[in-house]
């Protein structure tokens, strides 16, 4: 029993210096992934990833610090080294409830390698088994809409609303493809449901800015409608005419609330002139119209124009609200 006892207390003892040299330091894993969080926030990617790298291969949030990883990089522009961490995590079958997340970050730097055509082969492979995940109709259409092939990239992104209403990104993005498209009412009420859904949102300037150009009908919207290739419905033709020749922004024409501004007035207008059309299969006519046809026999217009510019520096705003 001695001699057994002893030949233990030796092998442990031997053992012991070897395990302490390939156990590295224990790291809290969830603490060094947010602060990785944060510093990306910040846009500071290097030091994000300097943190994520930290959690072992043995961590139950190696996977998440992989994805992290992956993303981080690509933010970053080392395409390269994202898609390494991308096919790890890929490789990884202990956490499957991130597969998607991986999927769609792997067609986005596929995209961002110069492969789009890769690009949109794994998204709609991902789409098979994952048909209700938003971010897939989103990056997919983005890579359409970034080769210019803006038809193709409105289906998707109406796809996408069409499991997804909530999606405020969907909507800024199927606006901004309107536009190109020369649809400028359908970009108009894109555009407004965005702000109402995410009026401080990262895209809200953005979303503010698309809406006063084409309040404004500059040249860039007029070249635009003028290259559309698209039929439109007639009461959008109607209202694009009305819009585009600034009646709404004369003296003559009276706003309904207190806000007087470019945009409120043609969007004022615009929702008076709104005419639904149930034989129509145009995707705005039937997704749109009814919603704010609604909300503005409803006498509810005020309450949404301060609500959807909440964000918006305007005293009468801040008042209202």
């Amino acid at each position: 029993m001695t001699k057994n006892y002893l030949l233990v207390t030796v092998f442990v003892c031997s053992i012991s210096p070897l395990f302490a040299q390939q156990v590295g330091p224990l790291v809290n894993s969830g603490e060094e992934i947010a602060e990785g969080l944060k510093l990306y926030e910040n846009d500071k990617y290097k030091e994000a990833i300097e943190h994520y790298a930290k959690v072992g291969s043995h961590d139950t949030n190696y996977v998440w610090a992989l994805y992290e990883l992956a993303r981080t990089c690509s933010a970053d522009s080392q395409f390269v080294r994202g898609m390494e961490y991308c096919k790890q995590g890929l490789a990884h079958y202990d956490d499957r409830e991130r597969l998607p997340d991986f999927l769609t970050l792997q067609g986005i730097l596929y995209d961002n390698l110069g492969q789009p055509q890769t690009a949109l082969l794994v998204f709609d492979s991902a789409l098979i088994k994952y048909p209700a995940y938003t971010n897939l109709y989103v990056n997919k259409g983005n890579t359409l809409f970034y080769q210019k092939k803006y038809n193709e990239a409105a289906e998707v992104f109406k796809q996408g609303l069409l499991i997804n209403p909530y999606s405020s990104l969907l909507h800024f993005n199927l606006g901004v493809t309107a536009l190109n498209q020369g649809n400028a009412v359908g970009a108009f009420l894109s555009l407004t449901t965005y702000l109402i859904l995410d009026p401080s949102g990262v895209y809200s300037k953005s979303s503010i800015s698309l809406l006063s150009s084409i309040s404004l009908a500059k040249d860039n919207i007029i070249e635009a409608v003028g290259k559309r290739d698209q039929e439109i419905p007639d009461n959008f033709a109607q209202i694009e005419q009305i819009v585009l020749s600034k009646i709404a922004l004369e003296k003559s024409y009276k706003p309904i609330i207190k806000i007087d501004d470019k945009i409120s007035r043609q969007m004022q207008v615009i929702f008076e002139k709104l005419e639904y059309d149930p034989s129509s299969n145009d995707f705005w006519m039937q997704y749109y119209v009814p919603y704010f046809q609604k909300l503005f026999a409803d006498k509810k217009f005020e309450v949404m124009v301060n609500y959807a510019f909440s964000s918006v520096d305007i005293d009468a705003i801040k008042k209202y609200n």
